[in-house]
């Protein structure tokens, strides 16, 4: 069966699928695998409309495809104690605020933060390319931008900054889940348990050659430290297995009751509907 497997051209995604898509690790002899490279919002508006068998998603559109994909129990991004940082310029009764992708979970929590925290109800979303955030900002061109990815990283002293992640710790208890790899229902159960022992393996071979894979991983980073590369890939590329027990999972459902409570569209009209593979 050939499957059309999606991941964005980030540090964390090429680190976690380099041993699928370079065949490092053994494969099932009914599979192969066609790479598709693409920003995670590209990937999210994919999965939605169905078009990928097997993807990275934000948690956001995972809200909205949880009844037609079935969840990787490994290779999730999940945040402790950080996630996404919110710059703002100004907080104002109208906010502009640039997000990178509509579906993205950064662009949820960024909603949730302006209203539980300033009771904003006015939110403008500018969704665009998460590279052009930090310019739209600076320029002041928008109230509030929210970075993703290793530019989450670095240091910003003229404007306020939040950690979104420590913010949602605080606010919750739990770690933030910001992005989680699924495979479509229709590759069968069986090709599923496949898939998701894959990513296992993965991330076992990822982190035993772990120069090897980040000499690969770099090619995909806007930074060129690789120490402040590596230290990425370890934030969100976790050797941990998702249960129905796992904060991480409770996360998920708070999350989609927080949208509900505050009716942020799309995911307030979603039913979450969580399926492990097991």
């Amino acid at each position: 069966m050939l499957l059309k497997l999606g991941h964005s051209p980030d540090p964390d995604d090429a680190f976690l699928t380099y041993p699928i898509t370079h065949k490092k690790i053994p494969y099932p002899q009914n599979i192969e695998i066609r790479e598709i490279v693409l920003d995670i919002e590209t990937l999210n508006k994919l999965a939605i409309v169905e078009r990928l068998d097997v993807s990275a998603v934000s948690v956001g559109a995972y809200l909205l495809i949880s009844d037609k994909y079935l969840l990787i129990p490994y290779g999730a991004s999940i945040g402790y104690d950080y996630g996404p940082k919110l710059l703002i310029r100004r907080i104002e009764r109208d906010v502009v605020v640039a997000v990178p992708g509509t579906y993205t979970t950064a662009r949820i929590l960024t909603e949730l933060y302006l209203r539980e925290e300033y009771s904003i109800e006015n939110i403008k979303i500018i969704d665009v390319p998460f590279e052009k955030i930090l310019e739209l900002i600076t320029n002041d061109l928008v109230d509030c931008g929210v970075l993703i990815h290793e530019e989450q990283l670095r240091e910003f002293k003229n404007l306020t900054n939040i950690d979104l992640g420590a913010w949602w710790r605080k606010r919750t208890g739990l770690p933030i889940p910001l992005g989680v790899d699924v495979v479509h229902d229709r590759v069968g159960i069986d090709i599923a348990k496949e898939i998701s022992n894959m990513f296992r393996k993965a991330i076992e071979y990822s982190y035993k050659n772990i120069n090897e894979v980040l000499e690969y991983a770099m090619k995909f980073s806007r930074l060129k430290d690789r120490e402040l590369v590596l230290k990425f890939i370890k934030m969100y590329v976790k050797d941990i297995e998702l249960t129905y027990e796992s904060p991480e999972i409770k996360a998920i459902q708070v999350l989609h009751d927080l949208c509900k409570k505050y009716d942020i569209q799309p995911f307030s009209r979603s039913r979450l509907n969580i399926r492990i593979i097991r």
